[in-house]
């Protein structure tokens, strides 16, 4: 009797056991398919116009009924679109929002490329023209031979030396030819106006933008 139930025991611990691995390696596998999903969805040309949008629907960072709008007293409005955030984009909109009073350039560039799992240091924007070049990412200037090496696309940040601070922005869509283009449309923060996240599309010519920072 005592033989049988120590069987019966051993044939319980080596079921459980095979049950755990299996839930184990199936969670892992559906967590793997969703990162996969997610790292597809969040390229920072596809995701900065996504949270352009996101921003600019939500009623809880009106501006102007035209405009998304983030400042120090309106960040709330990050958590309550947060649901549809990648959450390290989220806490870089608001940390920025915070710290700074509005939503700037630098924190929304920041907070696209943390969704893709770039890290970008942070810094004001003329200095990553200025500065080293952030680790993991090139930088390129646009009169240089890594101009023709490496175009401007979708995904990069354009960087402009204008004003104070400088400026950067998230590259949607470049217009012309890789290696002659004439315009290009970003999504950014603080750009033609404060706090304010939309599209806009600039001259490639336009002196002030100096270059770019690549993957």
């Amino acid at each position: 009797m005592k033989k049988s139930l120590f069987i019966l025991f051993l044939l319980l611990i080596i079921f459980l056991g095979s049950s755990v691995a299996l839930f184990a390696q199936q969670t892992y596998q559906t967590i793997a398919s969703i990162d996969v999903a997610v790292g597809n969805a969040t390229t920072p040309e596809i995701y900065g116009p996504y949270v352009v949008e996101l921003f600019k629907k939500s009623f809880s960072c009106p501006h102007k009924g035209v405009w998304g709008y983030v400042s120090n007293s309106t960040a709330n409005c990050v958590y309550k679109t947060q649901p549809s955030l990648v959450h390290q984009a989220a806490v870089i909109f608001h940390d920025s929002a915070i710290y700074t009073g509005v939503l700037q350039c630098v924190g929304f560039a920041r907070g696209i490329a943390a969704a893709a799992r770039h890290d970008l240091e942070g810094r004001n924007a003329k200095d990553y023209l200025l500065w080293g070049t952030p680790t993991g990412w090139k930088r390129i200037y646009k009169t240089s031979f890594g101009a023709i090496t490496n175009p401007l696309k979708p995904g990069d940040m354009a960087l402009w030396n204008w004003g104070l601070w400088g400026h950067i922005a998230v590259v949607t869509e470049v217009k012309g030819n890789s290696h002659l283009p004439y315009a290009f449309t970003v999504a950014e923060g603080n750009g033609q106006c404060s706090g304010c996240v939309d599209i806009h599309t600039y001259s490639y010519a336009n002196p002030f933008f100096m270059g770019w920072l690549t993957k």
